[in-house]
């Protein structure tokens, strides 16, 4: 467990790791924000395409 781990071998293990910390920290913030940016997107696209039901709807001579 990490409480059997000497304080000396899990600093080292830290500073060993600190790169793939730093890089996984990166990467999961940058998938957040494409998250966030394809919610965004996804939304405009909808937005759009009921907009467009309403002008059919508007110019629907049949009805």
């Amino acid at each position: 467990t990490l409480s059997e781990i000497k304080e000396n071998d899990l600093q080292k293990i830290k500073d060993l790791n600190k790169l793939d910390i730093a890089l996984y920290e990166f990467a999961k913030s940058l998938l957040m924000q494409r998250y966030n940016q394809l919610k965004k997107f996804k939304s405009s696209i909808e937005n759009f395409s009921n907009d467009g039901n309403v002008i059919d709807r508007m110019f629907d001579y049949d009805a």
